[in-house]
């Protein structure tokens, strides 16, 4: 999920408006929004790595909602 969530980042750096239509239209913003919002964890796995991981899952919504919206969800 992780590479995922890094790559829509790149898509939503994009300076064009397009861009940023095209992420909300197909429904990206809003999921990003409830990914952020709930609370439990994403991350599938066990053991130690799964506290760093679902920390660093947890952060990159609100890393894609502020290059989508340039302003931070």
């Amino acid at each position: 999920m992780l590479p995922a969530l890094h790559h829509l980042a790149r898509i939503a750096a994009d300076p064009h408006p397009a861009t940023r239509a095209a992420l909300q239209d197909a429904g990206v913003v809003p999921l990003l929004r409830a990914m952020s919002a709930q609370d439990r964890r994403l991350s599938y796995r066990g053991g130690v790595r799964a506290f760093t991981q679902d920390e660093a899952v947890r952060a990159a919504p609100a890393q894609v909602l502020a290059a989508a919206t340039g302003a931070g969800g």
